[in-house]
């Protein structure tokens, strides 16, 4: 273009692999200095710029090859672990400008099971066999090679640890994909050994072999007394007393088993009082049993519960609260020569009754006596509200309520040393003027200040049992702690856990979370 040429010039390099390492600054300031690449691969090819090239070594065997001015193709055939790069002179020589794999049959595997590691001192993926149910595991075969790939698998393993496995034979993968395959097993129906036992999963394409294995064993049989309670603790002598034994197993099944259910007294000994066997107990599986004794002698009794396998005793238990027996006392016999029928009226008796029901309610209800004098309190006040906490009672009872949110009807009357009546009108009073306000709770009755309480303190202070508290501070400070996690803190069972956890996300205290096969509690928003 009028007489000016011009020239652009552009160098590509076209490579085609599934893997690139990326790119490596070739300087180094001593002699020590070194470039590690890290590979897995066993053929890489390197594409270098480099004017001195001669002055670079590798850590594996290679060819060079010049392609054109100061641009070199490393060909790398029989890499071991991690390529190192170094010179004798420091300085700079250029720089790697493309790292890729050149393995033409390549293949990887994996599991999503989490390891454990053996007596032995093997780790690897494990698998332990709770219930008599097929377990599924999960296997990740990845095709890094160049192209589409028939594989073949076999198992191996032990027939006397476990019943079969159902898995796949072939599989066939095309370049640069995975597929998950799932494989089956079966264990026995009773736990064969102690220890475990490996399952070996042998995968090949024809050019090379990968083995991966696990770890497969059996939870031992973890059998407990659940409960064991009686509907009476005193008795007089010549009744019957019945008892009720709850049996669970919290491992694999067990074997046969013989329960032995007896009565210990201090001055009559140990009796057995029910024999029962029982074939097998599944994983979560409860046995109950009932008992119906009548002693023979006074004194104080306990039951026991003892339980023995082919092996020899198991576990036994003692129930904690004993049994009074005594002698009923004799009443002095009457001789009674005529007997008149008195005139009855029915209206009189039926009202009487009537009242001597409301008395007994009122006595063992604080919700019965509050509103029964909150029945009789005039409905008609000319008080008002800005005014209302001016008189002195209503001064202490507010105070105390704002202090104590909370308090019930018992604390509030002892605590102020009022009556009945004269507490239920104060509290009527400033209830209705809506300066505190009341929450049921079983036979109490809780207050709190009006609007000044959260739904989470309210709920709180409505759990009464100890263990239901002590399980919500610790889901509390370790949200998505499991149920097993919070039985090992507490050195409480399972089911007993399982129980408490229910009551508490029925009263919406616990969310419940399922992820995969593991359940996870989490406290409620206002929890």
């Amino acid at each position: 273009m009028e007489e000016n040429i011009y020239v652009s010039r552009f160098d590509s390099f076209i490579s085609v692999s599934l893997e690139d390492l990326g790119t490596f600054d070739l300087t180094f300031e001593d002699t020590d200095s070194v470039v590690s690449i890290v590979s897995g691969y066993s053929q890489l090819n390197l594409l270098v710029e480099s004017s001195n090239i001669d002055e670079l070594s590798f850590s594996s065997p290679f060819e060079k090859t010049n392609l054109f001015d100061n641009y070199y193709l490393i060909s790398i055939t029989d890499n071991r672990g991690d390529l190192l790069i170094s010179s004798e002179n420091p300085g700079s020589y250029g720089s790697v400008l493309s790292t890729i794999s050149m393995d033409q049959y390549r293949f990887s595997v994996q599991t999503i099971e989490s390891y454990g590691e053996t007596i032995e001192g093997i780790i690897a993926p494990s698998v332990t066999f709770v219930k008599t149910e097929t377990y599924t595991v999960n296997i990740i075969l990845n095709n890094e090679g160049f192209y589409t790939e028939e594989y073949s698998l076999s198992y191996i393993f032990a027939g006397t640890f476990i019943d079969s496995i159902n898995g796949p034979d072939k599989v066939t993968i095309r370049s640069g994909k995975s597929t998950t395959l799932e494989i089956e097993i079966n264990p026995l129906p009773e736990i064969p050994r102690e220890g475990g036992s490996q399952l070996n999963i042998d995968i090949s394409n024809g050019r090379e072999n990968k083995i991966l294995t696990y770890v497969l064993s059996y939870e031992e049989s973890d059998i407990e007394v659940l409960d064991q309670s009686c509907n009476r603790h005193s008795v007089l002598l010549g009744q019957s007393i019945s008892c009720t034994t709850v049996i669970t197993n919290n491992g694999y099944v067990s074997d046969s088993l013989n329960v032995h259910i007896g009565i210990e007294n201090d001055g009559a000994g140990n009796e057995i009082i029910e024999q029962v066997s029982i074939d097998k107990l599944e994983n979560g599986e409860s046995w109950s049993v009932r008992t119906t004794y009548k002693p023979e002698n006074e004194g104080e009794y306990q039951m026991f519960v003892s339980i023995n396998d082919d092996s020899g005793l198991i576990t036994s238990y003692q129930m904690a609260q004993s049994i009074n027996v005594v002698t009923p006392a004799k009443e002095p016999k009457e001789t009674t020569r005529t007997f008149s029928i008195p005139k009855l009226n029915f209206t009189r008796g039926l009202f009487g009754l009537s009242f001597l029901g409301m008395g007994y309610q009122f006595r063992r209800s604080e919700n019965f006596k509050y509103l029964t004098f909150k029945f009789f309190i005039p409905l008609y006040s000319r008080l008002r509200k800005d005014t209302l906490a001016d008189e002195p009672t209503r001064q202490k009872l507010l105070r105390h309520i704002y202090a104590e949110p909370g308090a019930n009807f018992t604390e509030l009357k002892e605590g102020l040393g009022l009556h009945n009546g004269t507490l239920s009108h104060h509290i009527y009073i400033l209830e209705n003027h809506q300066m505190i306000t009341s929450q049921r709770s079983g036979r109490q009755r809780l207050f709190f200040p009006f609007g000044s309480t959260n739904k989470a303190k309210i709920r709180t202070l409505l759990i009464t049992n100890e263990t239901q508290k002590e399980i919500i501070e610790i889901v509390k400070d370790n949200p998505g702690i499991t149920q097993s996690m919070i039985s090992q803190r507490l050195n409480v069972s399972r089911q007993k856990i399982n129980y408490h956890v229910n009551s508490l996300v029925d009263n919406s205290i616990l969310n419940l979370e399922k992820q995969g096969r593991i359940t996870r509690l989490y406290p409620t928003h206002f929890t």
